[in-house]
C-alpha cells in the first residue's frame, strides 16, 4: 500500500511539472505599448509602429492625407501645418485581426493655433473625396467625456470587388498647444475587414485622453521613441535591396554551384 501511494504521488508531481512547462510555453510575451495607445486598449492588436518626434512635416502629411484627416493636396497640408505653427509631431499604429488603431498628436506654436488646427482638421473630415462623390457615408459623433472632442463615424464606399464595408471611428481633440487624433475600426487592407464597436471605440479615446490630459507638450514628448519603431515603410528585412534592384558591387548574381 506504501509502494502504491509513493507511485500516486510521483505520479502527481510529474502532472504537475508537466502542466506547468506546457503553460510557460504557451505563455505571449507582454504587448508592446506605444505613447497615445496601449495594447490593452484594443488586446487583440499589435504595435506595427511608432515614429520618433517628426520636426519636418513629411511624415505627418503623409498619414494624415489622402483622406484620413485631410482632404487636400500634400502640399496645402504642409501649408497649413506651417501656418498655424508647427512645431514636431507623432504617429504610432496597432493592428489586429482586420482591425486597425491609430493615433497622432502634433505641437503648434500656441493654444489658438490648435483651435484653429482642430476646427479645420474637423471640417476636413466631412468634405467629400476629390473625384469621389460617394467615397463615404459620415456622421458626426459626440466624445463627452474629452472636453474640446469632435468624432466621426465613417464607413468608405468600397466596391464589392475589393472588399466588404467597414466603419471606422475617428476624434480630434486639443489640449494646450497639442492636437490629438484617433482612428480606430476595421481595416480597408483586407478583403474581410473586422469590426470595432462604437461602445469599443470610445473606449479607446477616453483611454487615451486619461493617459496624456496632465502631459504638457515637453513631457509627452520626452515620453516618445528617440528612434522608429517598427521596419522601415515598404522593406522586408532591413538592409535588403528593394525587388528587381540590381546587386551590390562585388556580389554574385547567380546561385553558387
Amino acid at each position: 500500500m506504501s509502494r502504491l501511494r509513493t507511485m500516486g504521488v510521483t505520479c502527481a508531481i510529474l502532472a504537475l511539472a508537466s502542466m506547468a512547462a506546457c503553460s510557460n510555453k504557451a505563455a505571449s510575451p507582454k504587448a508592446a505599448d506605444a505613447v497615445l495607445l496601449h495594447a490593452s486598449d484594443l488586446p487583440d492588436m499589435r504595435l506595427e509602429g511608432a515614429s520618433q518626434g517628426l520636426t519636418d512635416t513629411t511624415g505627418l502629411v503623409e498619414a494624415l492625407g489622402h483622406g484620413e484627416v485631410f482632404k487636400i493636396e500634400p502640399p496645402a497640408i504642409a501649408a497649413k501645418l506651417s501656418e498655424w505653427g508647427f512645431v514636431r509631431g507623432h504617429l504610432e499604429k496597432f493592428l489586429g485581426g482586420g482591425t486597425h488603431a491609430q493615433a497622432f498628436v502634433v505641437e503648434f506654436k500656441t493654444a489658438a493655433d490648435a483651435r484653429t488646427a482642430l476646427a479645420f482638421m474637423y471640417q476636413q473630415l466631412f468634405k467629400l473625396c476629390p473625384g469621389e462623390p460617394r467615397c463615404a457615408t459620415q456622421f458626426p459623433i459626440s466624445v463627452p467625456d474629452i472636453p474640446t472632442a469632435k468624432g466621426q463615424v465613417v464607413t468608405p464606399f468600397r466596391d464589392q470587388n475589393f472588399g466588404k464595408p467597414f466603419t471606422d471611428y475617428k476624434v480630434l481633440f486639443s489640449i494646450s498647444s497639442l492636437v490629438y487624433g484617433i482612428d480606430v475600426g476595421g481595416d480597408g487592407d483586407f478583403y474581410d475587414p473586422g469590426t470595432v464597436s462604437k461602445d469599443t471605440a470610445e473606449a479607446v479615446f477616453k483611454d487615451v485622453y486619461e493617459r496624456v490630459k496632465s502631459l504638457s507638450p515637453d513631457a509627452l514628448f520626452r515620453i516618445v521613441p528617440s528612434r522608429p519603431l517598427g521596419p522601415p515603410p515598404d522593406t522586408v528585412v532591413s538592409g535588403s535591396p528593394p525587388p528587381g534592384a540590381p546587386p551590390p558591387p562585388g556580389a554574385s548574381s547567380s546561385p553558387s554551384p
